[in-house]
């Protein structure tokens, strides 16, 4: 071969290797995830959503590019995404990358914080000490004339809180969700003051965490007049006392095609006492029935459940009365639903591991389902459930609920209860062949106003519709919420998660409960890779610990991010969710401690917890020093929770194990 043919063949193969450069970076793009879940590729939900956008959308994401070690892992993540994104969009997504540091690039932190970007603190180890610095995870997303700010990225399922951005942009305005209970109303909204709420508005956490994707508005039928025309969906909570009207209206709503969340229960609990509080009239019986739909009238006992503070018995010695600690032990009408009692054929609870109900009923398909309309079991109870008939016999009470455990355990085998149902289908109206309810009477004084169902048609049938009835109002009582960890802005709120999985799923909105749902959960740790790695690390755990701890408490903890998602595993290499230990953990810290730690333990707890607490930090780090997976795991753990948990959780390594030996209360 010439030289010129050497040449000639040298200049068409660089053509070649040009050219599908070119075609790879315009034409095709192949991208590959490996994960079993496929948790690296956009779910379809955000798919439809890029394919909907008609305009150029721009990201400004602010990412501090110097960050802490622990916060590297999801930089990479998030431009991982963010290059997903962009890819999908076939150049109608354009990225931007922008470092806020201030030392460098002091335009940038100034153009971040007034775009709305929140500045974080991060806290990272350098040379055995703790400094923090302030670092910037945040974006901008610009569409047309529009703009969504994510202050801070989300650490849980930050795809989910993207595809929520882009839908409000591309949407020209966002469902109305209709809350009707018999809360009094909010104050007025008035600039530069804060006006104190009325203390029975307790089902604020579930409106705030509705906000972000839907407007939410209370809905008032007192007066007679219809639920407004935008409403999409109605949340109905504990409707006593309900009137014909009011039943009427609600009735309207879904003939007409409105979707119904009914979420209530027929008795009232005090939640501080423990005791049966006034309740007003379940007066709507025959109107759910109508729609196929029944809420019984017992009250769900279930041994899978949380713990409760007993009050503590009282002695009496002559004229004095001592009152003894208060006990904490399961109660099982406070409803704990693990993993199997969730409905996996079921879009919104799928990927739903936890949910807490207090003083539940079952919810039943009622003898009169219409021949249009299908039901599903969304949430069960145990198969270790009874049934208590009086509600008197459900208050915490210590010797109260002995008695009631004996005779309802005596009584058979439990079986398991539905606690919440979805009903879809053709309805018919409970109002068919009636009057109108009239209009309730006007206020002394005043003329009698207009009957805004005047001339109106009645409706006597619906669409296609959707209805989904829980049989339980507390589990989403804000002081309920509390207690559990759970608000409106927690990154893992279960109660709250599977409120807003159920709207979804009301509204239709599916592909993001789907994408809501990959968030959910972590993925598991590879043993088979890093087995070994955790055996030497744990050992060299153990050589660091001083003498007089005992070994067999020591554990591996691993965590996505989130306390609550944290993870104990013992040293028999079993591994325990911390939210299943934890009123264990409370009861060894509280008034049985004696009982369930060893001398040792609590006297190291009881007399010196900050050495304790020291003493485990120092042997982690020290641990961690010469061993990577070492800092991997215990970094991440010391800056999610800090030492007072690491000192408890570690404690509860010999609860657990006691827990085994006894019989519990």
């Amino acid at each position: 071969m010439s030289r010129r043919q050497h040449w000639v063949t040298a200049l068409l193969l660089l053509g070649i290797v040009v050219c599908a450069n070119i075609l790879a970076k315009t034409q095709m793009r192949w991208r590959a995830d490996l994960t079993v879940d496929g948790r690296f590729t956009l779910a379809e939900g955000s798919r439809e959503l890029v394919a909907s956008l008609e305009d150029r959308l721009l990201v400004q994401a602010f990412i501090t590019e110097d960050l802490p070690a622990n916060l590297v892992r999801f930089r990479e993540q998030t431009l991982d995404l963010l290059a997903e994104y962009e890819a999908e969009g076939g150049g109608r997504i354009k990225v931007e990358m922008k470092d806020p540091d201030p030392q460098r690039n002091l335009r940038v932190e100034q153009e971040a914080i007034k775009k709305g970007i929140r500045a974080v603190s991060a806290v990272e180890q350098r040379r055995g000490r703790r400094e923090s610095r302030t670092v910037f995870l945040g974006a901008v997303l610009q569409y047309g004339d529009s703009e969504v700010v994510l202050p801070t990225f989300d650490f849980g399922n930050l795809e989910y809180q993207m595809s929520s951005a882009i839908r409000d942009l591309v949407r020209p305005a966002r469902p109305k969700i209709g809350f009707f209970t018999r809360e009094s109303p909010a104050p007025p909204e008035i600039e530069g003051f804060t006006l104190p709420m009325p203390p029975d508005r307790i089902f604020r956490q579930a409106r705030e965490r509705l906000k972000g994707a839907y407007r939410v508005e209370d809905v008032v039928l007192k007066a007679g007049q219809p639920v407004p025309d935008d409403v999409v969906v109605l949340v109905v909570i504990r409707p006593w006392d309900l009137t014909d009207r009011e039943m009427f209206a609600i009735d309207q709503f879904v003939m007409g095609g409105g979707r119904l969340f009914l979420v209530t229960d027929r008795v009232s609990m005090n939640l501080g006492s423990g005791g049966p509080a006034p309740a007003g009239e379940v007066r709507w019986d025959a109107w759910l029935g109508s729609y196929g739909a029944a809420i019984g009238e017992s009250l769900v006992f279930d041994l899978q459940c949380l713990s409760a503070r007993f009050p503590g018995p009282e002695r009496r010695s002559g004229n004095m009365v001592q009152r003894m600690p208060d006990v904490r032990g399961d109660f099982p009408f406070f409803v704990s639903v693990k993993g199997a009692g969730f409905n996996r054929d079921h879009l919104a609870t799928r990927h739903a591991e936890d949910l807490s109900l207090f003083w539940a009923h079952p919810v039943r398909v009622s003898s009169t389902l219409p021949p249009g309309v299908s039901s599903d079991v969304l949430v069960v109870s145990s198969k270790d459930s009874w049934l208590e008939a009086d509600a008197a016999n459900a208050v915490v009470d210590l010797d109260l609920f002995r008695r009631t455990r004996a005779r309802l355990l005596g009584g058979g085998p439990g079986r398991t209860e539905a606690l919440a149902r979805t009903f879809t289908g053709i309805f018919p109206s409970f109002f068919a062949g009636r009057e109108r309810p009239d209009m309730p009477p006007p206020p002394e004084g005043r003329p009698a106003p207009t009957d805004p169902f005047e001339g109106v048609e009645q409706q006597m049938e619906s669409p296609e519709t959707r209805i989904v009835v829980v049989g339980d109002a507390d589990w989403l009582v804000d002081p309920l919420l509390r207690a559990l960890g759970q608000e409106a802005s927690s990154r893992r709120a279960p109660n709250l998660d599977l409120f807003e999985n159920l709207v979804d799923w009301l509204t239709q909105a599916d592909g993001l409960i789907a994408i809501r749902s990959r968030g959910a959960s972590a993925p598991p740790l590879d043993h088979s890779v890093r087995e070994e790695q955790r055996r030497v690390f744990q050992d060299r755990l153990r050589e660091s610990l001083p003498p007089g701890i005992p070994p067999d408490v020591i554990g591996m903890f691993a965590s996505t991010g989130d306390p609550a998602d944290l993870q104990i595993q013992l040293a028999d290499g079993t591994m325990h969710a911390w939210t299943d230990v934890a009123a264990d953990v409370v009861a060894a810290l509280d008034a049985e401690m004696g009982d369930l730690l060893s001398e040792d333990e609590a006297a190291l707890l009881a007399d010196r917890p900050g050495v304790v607490i020291g003493v485990y930090q120092g042997a982690i780090e020290r641990a961690s020093q010469e061993f990577e997976v070492g800092r991997e795991l215990s970094a991440r753990w010391l800056n999610v929770a800090g030492g007072p948990v690491l000192a408890i959780l570690i404690s509860a390594g010999a609860v657990l194990r006691r827990r085994s030996r006894r019989a519990l209360v």
